[in-house]
């Protein structure tokens, strides 16, 4: 089937030029945020949100967005995120942020999703900071190998890759499919989910 909600990264105004026509039918609804650098983001979605709210975590000065919208007949928060890469010299403003993501998330009281690119593993400890919470990766849920999306381009596609992009669903949600994409001229693969309520 076709998703429901897309959430698009690193979205230029090449992006934008190339994407935002050819989705508009299908997807009515949508959020942009172009940049010229990495970190411009979009969400594509077939039915509106109740809420739109968009964030800086830790002052980063990237754009990240919270969404409430409906799961089934669940409220439901949606995160799209993308942390700054831990460079020697961003480690701190990058550890910075997912700490402002665990205090943010520690206060929702409807079961949210965390989707986008965390520029960590899920087997590190930066993401066993968010099993703690409860999260767990989609893919860790319900995907198949080692679901690698990162790097595509240049010499290091060669090398196996890692994970570094993730659907992580709270408490009170589950995965029953976890997918990746083709290649479509980002250096990511990109990733997918079908998330559903939990049973108790």
């Amino acid at each position: 089937g076709k998703p429901d909600v897309l959430v698009l990264q690193e979205y230029t105004p090449a992006w934008k030029a190339a994407l935002a026509s050819a989705l508009a039918k299908d997807f009515p609804f949508r959020i942009e945020r172009v940049r010229t650098d990495n970190f411009g983001m979009a969400v594509f979605a077939r039915q509106g949100w109740r809420r739109h709210e968009d964030l800086q975590l830790a002052d980063s000065g990237t754009p990240q967005m919270r969404f409430e919208l409906r799961l089934e007949d669940q409220d439901v928060v949606l995160y799209a995120l993308h942390l700054i890469p831990p460079t020697s010299r961003r480690y701190a403003q990058h550890r910075a942020e997912l700490a402002d993501l665990l205090r943010r998330v520690g206060h929702e009281q409807r079961p949210t999703v965390l989707v986008g690119d965390f520029n960590f593993v899920d087997h590190g400890a930066l993401a066993g900071a968010l099993h703690e919470r409860g999260f767990h990766d989609a893919h860790g849920i319900a995907g198949e190998g080692r679901g690698a999306t990162w790097p595509v381009h240049s010499w290091l596609r060669h090398v196996p890759g890692i994970r570094i992009d993730h659907v992580y669903v709270g408490r009170g949600l589950t995965s029953t499919a976890s997918w990746l994409g083709s290649h479509t001229g980002s250096d990511h693969l990109p990733v997918g989910a079908e998330i559903v309520l939990a049973e108790e």
